[in-house]
């Protein structure tokens, strides 16, 4: 991964860690996206259509292994927000998640895990942005149940409304960016493709990367889970469009 890229990362999303204020992590994850956004742009003027120009970024697997409340890596089951990350994470991060189960080398014990197929700086700055949001996901059930009482059979109502809320967000900036990509394209030279069309193409190789490690992969519809608890979930929208994705902390 290029160094200067992992080090912008690290400062966008470990603020909390170093004692950010909270208007600092929550434009964090916006910058975040933005690097991303523009990585992708980057490369894919020196890509070709079908394969990776030797100047370019190969694809990549990755394992990881998420890290539970108790800050050490989940065993048996992944946590109870991973369905909402990872589809913000491939929605927005031009990545594909694939949850793994892997044994111990005595192979008695099996271990939830995940994979994520992309860029490699891309699946890099997924794996930082999982890790931010779960926190952002955790701390934010954590303070609403204390203020409110809520029972934990509400949990999923909330993060699901946390992920509703935060998407809209995302989508927001990912639209911002878009616009202004447009409006420099319009003043220069017209471009071969359109920011959309390239971004629309980008998920479409990472797709393609996935069909080729993995071509008997079958994809099941992520369904919501218990959502029943409606009060729960307009809460946890207006959690979720709280963390702001204002502009980033510096131009990517």
């Amino acid at each position: 991964m290029n160094t200067e890229i992992q080090e912008k990362l690290k400062k966008l999303l470990r603020l909390k860690e170093r004692g950010g204020t909270q208007a600092e992590t929550e434009q964090a994850l916006a910058a975040a996206q933005r690097l991303a956004l523009r990585h992708n742009i980057d490369l894919n003027t020196i890509d070709t259509a079908e394969e990776i120009n030797p100047a370019g970024e190969p694809f990549v697997e990755e394992a990881h292994e998420p890290v539970g409340s108790t800050g050490k890596p989940c065993q048996t089951r992944l946590p109870a927000c991973h369905k909402f990350l990872s589809l913000i994470l491939q929605k927005y991060f031009a990545v594909e998640v694939i949850d793994t189960t892997r044994r111990d080398d005595d192979g008695r014990v099996c271990r939830k895990t995940m994979s994520l197929i992309g860029r490699k700086t891309n699946v890099q700055i997924a794996i930082y942005a999982y890790g931010f949001l779960y926190r952002e996901f955790m701390d934010r059930w954590h303070r609403h149940r204390v203020a409110t009482q809520a029972p934990m059979s509400s949990r999923n109502s909330f993060f699901y409304g946390v992920f509703l809320g935060l998407s809209s967000r995302l989508q927001e900036n990912r639209d911002s960016f878009i616009r202004q990509e447009t409006l420099q394209e319009s003043s220069g030279a017209k471009p071969e493709m359109s920011t959309a069309l390239i971004l629309q193409s980008e998920t479409d190789k990472v797709r393609q990367a996935v069909r080729n490690a993995h071509p008997r992969i079958k994809y099941t519809a992520m369904q919501p889970g218990n959502t029943e608890d409606k009060n729960r979930l307009v809460e946890g929208i207006a959690e979720g469009k709280k963390i702001k994705i204002h502009r980033a902390l510096s131009k990517p």
